[in-house]
């Protein structure tokens, strides 16, 4: 069975998510990444934009029905490697 759409939602509770991003804020702290500031701005807005989400379909999963391809790999242009191991830090 192929999964087409990928359904989302978008949280837009405030605090919710300041949380998550300043515990974002912290794990780049402790790994010594770079720490970007808190977006005021998108924070303050998240409360009235009510709610939302929808449904996205996969240009991926597109490519798959379209060819035939029984894995996603197939279809992919540039497939995760394991090669790569752990993600670099990019300046």
């Amino acid at each position: 069975m192929l999964a087409s759409t990928n359904g989302w939602s978008e949280l837009c509770d405030s605090g919710e998510q300041r949380r998550r991003l300043e515990e974002e804020q912290g794990v780049r702290r402790r790994l010594g990444r770079d720490v970007f500031p808190l977006d005021e701005k998108l924070l303050a807005s998240l409360d009235r934009i009510g709610t939302a989400g929808g449904v996205a379909v996969g240009f991926d999963r597109l490519l798959m029905l379209l060819t035939g391809a029984q894995a996603i790999a197939e279809v992919l242009l540039f497939p995760a490697s394991e090669e790569y191991g752990e993600a670099r830090r990019v300046r």
